[in-house]
């Protein structure tokens, strides 16, 4: 069953990279991380552009963060 197609997938988490074309579109991106969370079980991580470009070391420590979520519910 397709259900949406993702930035990038690590195990237990799926990342979305939020660019400037799609500034606007919260709506849409909640609603396709929540059916991809809901069919999978995985964490989502969102970020935005500026983010990853400006804030590499608070990029770090969330995307760890959330991995280290998807250890913990993996090894549960």
């Amino acid at each position: 069953m397709f259900v949406a197609r993702v930035d990038l997938k690590l195990p237990g988490v799926f990342l979305e990279l939020d660019g400037r074309r799609y500034h606007g579109q919260p709506v849409y991106d909640a609603t396709r991380q929540t059916r991809v969370a809901a069919a999978t079980g995985w964490l989502p991580g969102q970020f935005t552009w500026s983010e990853v470009l400006y804030n590499p070391n608070v990029t770090k420590r969330r995307l760890h963060a959330l991995l280290d979520m998807a250890a913990q519910r993996k090894s549960a």
